[in-house]
């Protein structure tokens, strides 16, 4: 219970690191997958899991 604790304030505290920047972008495999600065947001986890999801399948059909 502790740990799961620790996780969420660190996480909550990483993310308000990144917030705070201005900057946040996201690459796979060294391809730019996200940027906020042309987004204008921060995606969703749901939206990066799917573009990962996405990304690693495209790699496998390869």
């Amino acid at each position: 219970m502790y740990a799961c604790l620790m996780l969420f304030f660190i996480s909550n505290a990483i993310e308000g690191q990144m917030i705070s920047t201005g900057a946040f972008e996201i690459s796979y495999n060294d391809v730019p997958i996200w940027s906020k600065l042309e987004s204008g947001r921060i995606p969703s986890p749901h939206e990066m899991f799917q573009m990962v999801e996405n990304m690693q399948m495209g790699a496998k059909s390869s």
